[in-house]
């Protein structure tokens, strides 16, 4: 498969009924490191997209079945921005809550929560999809609905705005709407396309006011690229690094990390590859998709060609310095960046 590279940096603001991918998003958003735009807003800067956007309504539920836990043991929305100074993020690790069953064909490209259901983009060519998913009381997953893409359709990020689905196409410069109520009886559809000015999809996320792609992010002055799947946890931006089993937590305002989640080993990617092979289908790629439900304050994360999802609290990393987590999750290089 070809590869994928990412925006630096996009941030689309809408006006009443239209996305602005130049510089005028990012002062609206605020975000002040504008390190790596590259040539993309030199090329770009006028680029916009329409959306017509129709009134949706969604059927209120309540939350999976299965056991509701209360507040992790470190509140993703509550916990300090930092645990040494002001200007260092803090480091977290994790413990796994529940694991619950994950498609292992299904090339994650976003996940997000919506009344009760998860919803979930996936990609590859002539494979990709957007369903709905339920979880069930013992790791169970039900595949409520699922429609499929034209085979010349790349799913990429996804995102829920205003009572719609938003899901992003590769290299297209589109991507698809669709009408949703999340449920047993309820529906699915697709409601047209859109255009983006985006060359890749990769993750996107919707902060309440703006459509946010990729936002440049730094850590102590240090520009961290190839972030992917993006998720709004209170006000923060949550977004995972390709290839690296880490999620950043990111202050939307400033651009800068607070704090990174460690996962490593959550995924015994050994035991997966061996029973993908036994079983003659792809083992397990790279860690993409976070979700949050923030009234049962859960988080779930899962991985590309992942046989298994997990729901995790996070714990503080006692172990783990914060010198030693930026070298676990800050790449040393764009691996997709052409040299």
């Amino acid at each position: 498969m070809a590869a994928e590279e990412p925006p630096n940096v996009i941030v689309i603001t809408e006006p009443p009924r239209r996305f602005s991918a130049g510089l005028a998003g990012l002062v609206a958003l605020g975000i002040a490191a504008l390190a790596g735009l590259g040539g993309f807003l030199r090329q770009r800067a006028s680029a916009s997209v329409t959306i017509h956007s129709e009134p949706v309504v969604y059927t209120q539920r309540g939350s999976a079945s299965g056991t509701i836990h209360s507040e992790p043991a470190v509140d993703p929305q509550r916990t300090p921005a930092s645990v040494t100074s002001p200007s260092e993020p803090a480091v977290y690790t994790y413990r796994v809550v529940r694991r619950f069953q994950h498609d292992p064909n299904a090339f994650t490209q976003g996940l997000l929560w919506s009344n009760g259901s998860l919803f979930e983009s996936t990609g590859l060519y002539g494979e990709s999809t957007l369903r709905e998913l339920q979880l069930g009381s013992n790791g169970e997953v039900h595949v409520v609905r699922q429609l499929p893409l034209d085979r010349r359709d790349f799913g990429e990020g996804l995102v829920q705005k205003r009572g719609q689905l938003l899901q992003l196409l590769w290299r297209t410069g589109e991507g698809i709407r669709y009408y949703v109520q999340a449920g047993e009886h309820e529906q699915l559809r697709q409601a047209g396309r859109f255009r983006t000015p985006l060359n890749d999809g990769w993750g996107i996320e919707f902060d309440g006011e703006n459509l946010v792609v990729t936002v440049s992010v730094t850590d102590n002055g240090k520009l961290i690229e190839m972030i992917n799947e993006l998720e709004m946890i209170g006000d923060e931006l949550w977004g995972n690094i390709y290839g690296k089993d880490c999620l950043a937590r990111i202050d939307k305002t400033s651009g800068s990390v607070t704090g990174w989640l460690v996962l490593d080993g959550i995924l015994d990617r050994r035991s997966a590859a061996a029973e993908a092979k036994a079983a003659r289908r792809r083992g397990p790629d790279v860690l993409n998709g976070i979700a949050w439900d923030p009234d049962g304050k859960r988080i779930f994360v899962t991985g590309k060609l992942w046989p298994a999802m997990f729901e995790i609290q996070l714990e503080p990393a006692r172990e783990i310095t914060l010198e030693r987590a930026r070298r676990m999750c800050i790449p040393t290089r764009n691996i997709f960046r052409l040299r």
